[in-house]
Order: C-alpha cells, then structure tokens, then sequence
C-alpha cells in the first residue's frame, strides 16, 4: 500500500477517535461528513508542512528535543507535542497534551516556552524536557 494512502487512514482515523472523545468528554456531536473533512484538512496542512520542513538528526551521542503546537479554531483548541530521539532517528520518548481555549500563536509558543524553561519534573512531559536539558548540558560541558 502507498505511503500516503496510510497517512491518509492514519490522520482519518485520529479525526474519528478525536470527535469520538469530542461527543463523550465534551457533549458535542459532530458529523461524519464534517469528521471526514476535517481529516482531509489536516492532512493537506499536514502534508504542506512536510514539504517546507525536514527533519535532520543530530550529531553522534547527542538527542534531538522537537516541540510543536498545533491550534484548532473550529475546536477552540490547542495542542502541544514533544519528540524526543537519539542520534539514529529513533524513537525514545513522546508526550502530546491537548487544551481547551482559542489562544494566538504568539501565546502558544509562549506556553511552550515556559514549559522548557520553568518545567518542574513532575510529569511525564516534564521528564521528557528533562532529558532533552540534561542531553543539552552534556553537551555544552
């Protein structure tokens, strides 16, 4: 099966589970057509972003931290996501959280700024930042 014919499936199916939780946590019922077509949306977006950007792994014995907000005004909702991976390009960690609220960019990138900066270990999101920190300290000693 083509690549993109399994991104597509992915994306549709993180829109269904998405709406999914949407009607149970939330009490908003969304239609399948529009399920549908936000996953459309998000996978063109998606694949827009793919083009502009490429992911490049870091030097030998070092890791690489990526973070990353997405905000969605039709949802009134905003997310933040951490990647955590060593010098392979494999996985080590992952953490995403999502927030209820329409904030501009300018402000979510402020909210990941702070978490960098004034994380205090608690969560797992924080123990991710952690060692992205202490990979960062390693390397500048």
């Amino acid at each position: 099966m083509p690549n993109h014919i399994k991104q597509k499936f992915a994306v549709t199916l993180w829109c269904i589970w998405r709406c999914r939780n949407e009607m149970i946590w939330e009490d908003k019922e969304v239609n399948p057509i529009t399920a549908f077509s936000l996953a459309y949306q998000y996978f063109a977006e998606w694949c827009i972003e793919c083009q502009v950007r490429s992911w490049k792994k870091p030097e030998a014995v070092r890791l690489k931290c990526n973070v990353d907000a997405v905000i969605f005004n039709d949802h009134q909702s905003f997310g933040l996501g951490v990647v955590l991976r060593d010098e392979h390009g494999s996985f080590i960690s992952v953490k995403t959280s999502a927030h209820t609220g329409i904030l501009e960019p300018i402000v979510v990138e402020t909210v990941i700024d702070d978490i960098l900066n004034f994380s205090n270990g608690v969560s797992d999101f924080h123990v991710i930042l952690g060692k992205c920190r202490e990979a960062l300290r390693l390397v500048t000693n």
